[in-house]
């Protein structure tokens, strides 16, 4: 009598994959492409992401891990502020620890040069750690033939794959996440399916704050200036989930500035931030913004 034999598990593939490249490259918009939900902020000020952001795509036996990294802007030994080292420190080490690293570049930059990122893609395959080249925001591009000779340029190079894409569009995002699983190593899933990000409810809920903050200000808003959030409370006896936040200055003349002229740019920062959370947790919200100075 013949016995049935077992049918094998399909092995499980889990991959850490650091997002490296310059401010404003379009990491942020990426990740929230790939994962299919708004887990890194996104400005147009250069350097708004300042946490390491993990965003989880899982896609059947395969998991993802996409580490949302601070914009590089030269060798970590060259950064000459603290901050700036500390946010290059931050990338350098999502980098080393990935299994697989995604240089991303503006297209329309890449076409005068990518001088930058060929360092960074050198570094990690001393690392024996395979490269992604991403050339973002094509959609951007007047002229798509204009990439043709950098295209060319780039079919010699030590790279797994290159990618023109726009997340923005939702072009060639699929096209990404397949050439990545090609090279994740076979491994457990490290979270659950349903789960997009490791970002803990109030950090994350700070960020979104902060994104409207540096979107409603823009170029005037001060690096220093932070988002707390003190307390989380659910939903009860019909009413919404309550939020309450600190905006938290250094400077007298910064709080005069979050604050506008009667109270009217916090009531517009409350308004957007209370829609962008509202949107990201389905669910009503109370949002309670006051801004205070940080203790010296």
């Amino acid at each position: 009598m013949n016995e049935t034999q077992p049918i094998p598990a399909v092995a499980t593939r889990c991959a850490y994959v650091a997002l490296i490249g310059q401010p404003n490259a379009g990491k942020s918009t990426l990740m929230n492409a790939l994962v299919g939900a708004r887990v890194g902020i996104v400005s147009a000020k250069p350097n708004t992401t300042r946490l390491l952001v993990r965003g989880v795509q899982t896609m059947g036996n395969t998991q993802l891990v996409w580490l949302d990294t601070p914009g590089l802007t030269s060798d970590i030994g060259n950064a000459k502020k603290g901050y700036d080292r500390a946010l290059m420190q931050q990338a350098s080490t999502a980098m080393n620890e990935a299994d697989v690293v995604v240089i991303v570049v503006e297209a329309s930059k890449a076409i005068r040069g990518i001088a930058q990122e060929t360092a960074w893609w050198e570094a990690a395959q001393a690392q024996a750690q395979p490269v992604i080249l991403v050339l973002s925001q094509v959609d951007k591009l007047k002229e798509k033939k204009l990439l043709l000779p950098l295209l060319t340029q780039l079919q010699g190079a030590p790279l797994a794959a290159v990618i023109p894409l726009s997340a923005q569009k939702g072009t060639a995002i699929k096209e990404l996440a397949a050439a990545v699983t090609k090279l994740a190593p076979v491994g457990p899933h490290l979270f659950p399916p349903e789960m997009l990000t490791d970002q803990p409810l109030a950090e994350r809920l700070s960020e979104l704050t902060r994104e409207q903050l540096m979107r409603i200000l823009q170029a005037e808003v001060p690096y220093g200036i932070t988002v707390q959030t003190e307390d989380v409370e659910p939903p009860h006896d019909d009413l919404p989930m309550r939020i309450a936040q600190f905006i938290v200055v250094s400077k007298a003349s910064h709080k005069a500035m979050v604050l506008g002229a009667g109270g009217q740019m916090i009531k517009r920062l409350g308004t957007q931030a209370r829609h962008a959370m509202q949107e990201v947790l389905g669910q009503g919200v109370r949002l309670e913004l006051q801004v205070k100075m940080l203790k010296k």
